[in-house]
């Protein structure tokens, strides 16, 4: 009798889980045929361009002779024979096609992920699968990753490389250290049957030694914030894993002011203080790296915008952007805070390169920023206080930077990666 019940209860599951694949199937069709079969309207963010855009950075920063090796240099990609590489691009298209439609495109999406959501929480499961880097539930309902201890001792030995680089051309490398949500050594995770990454604290703590050795400045974001706000996670959305404005707003002063201080280049840290902003709340409107997965609510989305009448000229040549106009109309993208892209807005999310000039600043200070999508929302700000500011991310931009630093000679470069 126990084995019928087992077996009636299996081919139940499997029924079920047939049925909800069907299901999931069908709707990636629907959607597939509905926007290429029938006229509608586009739901994409469209950005008018100014100028032409920009595909590679190659001919105007070109890589010298010698080999690169370098995790902040991208080496040039040797050609590939024209019939194989349009081959590779559409295996790529039908590949990016299929993942969308059967994912991150798919109506039903968000219904399924309720599901096992539901599930996870009646069996008191705070552990949520998402390939290398799992998300983890903590108990004040913020959601983080967890560390993924990637450690190369070639990384480290760039950073070397470059301070010496920089060292002999009378630039400085200034270290940012990002405070994270997976720092053990505030956040106390979940015991879990599957092992959660744990040691981000000790990574960095070695790190930090490795720079004090080398005589290579560096601030840590984390004690920037706690000084502030001893609610580490007020610092961050709750469905993401980026730094919120306000975070944003505190580094670029204290960035501003330990370039003034310590570096003896000059920056107008006063800009940047939180009573020349004021805060606008757009409700219910941002979904976090994470929220889909964990089946979270939106939350509200904050911006700072400048109280004084403010002139940037900005270009990113990847978008064919170049415009001047106010900090609202320049560096905040307006279009993406009604998108489901909302973190973009700052700045237009994660491009090649970025060009801003403060037109209301003349302290000829120029500042180049190499950084992943953690510092998109600091630059923004980071941008009031200096008359240049060039932000270039490592992993889009096809140039050498090596080059465009020779080309424009920055006072600093700030690594925040």
């Amino acid at each position: 009798m126990s084995g019928r019940k087992n077996l009636s209860a299996g081919m139940i599951f499997a029924a079920c889980f047939l049925g909800l694949m069907t299901t999931l199937g069908g709707s990636a069709v629907f959607v597939f045929l509905k926007k290429h079969l029938v006229a509608e309207m586009s739901s994409q963010i469209v950005i008018c361009a100014d100028v032409p855009a920009v595909k590679s950075f190659r001919e105007s920063y070109p890589f010298d002779d010698v080999a690169v090796n370098d995790i902040l240099e991208t080496p040039p990609v040797p050609k590939i024979p024209d019939p194989f590489s349009a081959y590779l691009e559409i295996i790529n298209a039908v590949k990016y096609s299929i993942d969308g439609y059967s994912a991150s495109r798919n109506p039903l999406l968000k219904y399924f992920y309720c599901i096992t959501c539901s599930l996870d929480g009646k069996i008191g499961n705070n552990i949520i699968g998402n390939g290398s880097s799992m998300i983890v539930r903590l108990p004040n309902g913020y959601l983080t990753y967890t560390f993924s201890d990637d450690y190369s001792s070639d990384s480290w030995e760039t950073v070397r490389e470059w301070h010496t680089w920089l060292e002999k051309r009378n630039i400085r490398l200034f270290q940012l250290l990002p405070a994270t949500k997976m720092d053990d050594s505030i956040t106390v995770f979940p015991v879990a049957d599957t092992p959660l990454s744990s040691g981000y604290s000790r990574r960095m703590a070695q790190y930090m030694a490795f720079l004090a050795e080398n005589h290579i400045p560096c601030l840590d974001a984390k004690d920037v914030l706690l000084a502030a706000d001893s609610n580490f996670y007020s610092w961050f959305y709750r469905t993401d894993h980026h730094w919120n404005v306000f975070a944003g707003r505190l580094i670029a002063e204290t960035v501003a002011r330990k370039l003034n201080d310590e570096f003896q280049i000059t920056a107008d840290a006063d800009a940047v203080k939180e009573k020349m902003f004021t805060s606008v709340r757009y409700p219910s409107v941002f979904q976090g790296s994470m929220a889909i997965k964990a089946n979270a609510f939106p939350e509200d989305f904050d911006v700072l915008y400048p109280q004084k009448e403010s002139r940037f000229h900005i270009r990113i040549p990847s978008k064919g952007i170049d415009r001047v106009g106010g900090f609202s109309d320049t560096l905040i993208a307006q279009p993406y805070l009604k998108s489901s892209h909302t973190y973009c807005c700052f700045l237009y999310g994660d491009q090649p390169l970025i060009q801003i000039e403060n037109q209301n600043c003349s302290n000829g200070t120029r500042v180049l920023v190499l950084k992943h999508s953690q510092a998109d929302v600091l630059c923004p700000y980071l941008a009031c206080t200096v008359q240049f500011l060039d932000i270039i991310d490592p992993r889009h931009f096809d140039g050498s930077i090596k080059t465009f630093i020779e080309q424009t000679v920055p006072a600093v470069v700030l690594l925040c990666i």
